[in-house]
């Protein structure tokens, strides 16, 4: 927490800098275009170390859509599938990581349960993909602005290379400001 009370000012000045050029930021796509991926994936790693070691990383990003990737090498078992460990931290880290960008440093997002469901073991490296359209989003906006929270359910398939759905989760997160 301390270290994403660190970045978060960091992203919000860069928005307020590129607005204040002319350049406002919509979103995810102009994000990418301007930091790259790899940005996004240190700050990700910064504020929870635990995900350069897993090899998690955000692969795919635009507005409102988010699709992350965990590699099957350094979280094997002892059966030689995916750490079911792993797999939690796939289904758990995305939101953060959407939240990050989607609320531009001004919302945090705290994890208050997950449940995940192992459907079949998982050989390769993981997917899953998030989305948020633009009512939720300001769904979550107006309930943290009226009651100082929002609370927000999200459902996630973990899928392997072949596009199989190896786990499926649910994640209740609490929005609430930085």
């Amino acid at each position: 927490m301390k270290v994403f009370n660190t970045v978060a000012p960091r992203v919000r000045g860069y928005f307020g800098q590129l607005e204040e050029a002319g350049r406002p930021i919509p979103g995810l796509a102009r994000f990418e275009k301007k930091l790259g991926y790899g940005l996004l994936n240190r700050l990700i790693a910064a504020s929870v170390p635990f995900t350069r070691r897993n090899g998690f990383s955000v692969v795919e990003l635009r507005d409102g859509y988010l699709r992350a990737r965990l590699t099957r090498k350094g979280n094997r078992n002892h059966l030689g599938t995916v750490y079911a460990g792993a797999q939690f931290l796939l289904a758990e880290i995305p939101f953060g990581a959407m939240a990050l960008v989607e609320f531009e440093g001004r919302l945090i997002p705290v994890l208050k349960d997950l449940h995940i469901f192992y459907d079949q073991p998982a050989r390769t490296d993981l997917e899953v993909e998030l989305t948020l359209d633009a009512e939720r989003k300001a769904r979550i906006e107006q309930d943290v602005a009226d009651n100082g929270k929002a609370e927000l359910i999200i459902e996630l398939d973990l899928k392997d290379t072949s596009g199989e759905v190896v786990a499926r989760a649910e994640a209740n997160y609490q929005v609430r400001p930085v």
